[in-house]
């Protein structure tokens, strides 16, 4: 079953750098890398049942997980510059 496969999926996509997409009938799972100056701060991960993922969803998750990977480090570097 597909939706067995995206618990490992956050590990290989921070290792690789590289987002799954997987739809199997009406399951899917995406999984996009947070990457910020040129670093991963993780990855984000979206599953559904029932229901598959379109590409313009796809790569919404992808322009939407590297604003949030920005984030992340601006509060990184805030927090660090004011410790």
């Amino acid at each position: 079953r597909i939706l067995l496969d995206f618990e490992a999926a956050p590990e290989r996509v921070i290792r690789t750098g590289h987002a799954e997409w997987v739809t199997n009938n009406s399951d899917s799972y995406l999984c996009v890398s947070l990457i910020a100056r040129g670093k991963s701060v993780g990855a984000m991960t979206l599953v559904l049942e029932g229901y598959a993922f379109t590409s313009s969803e796809f790569l919404f998750a992808q322009e939407f997980a590297r604003r949030a990977a920005y984030a992340i480090d601006n509060a990184r570097l805030y927090q660090s510059s004011h410790v």
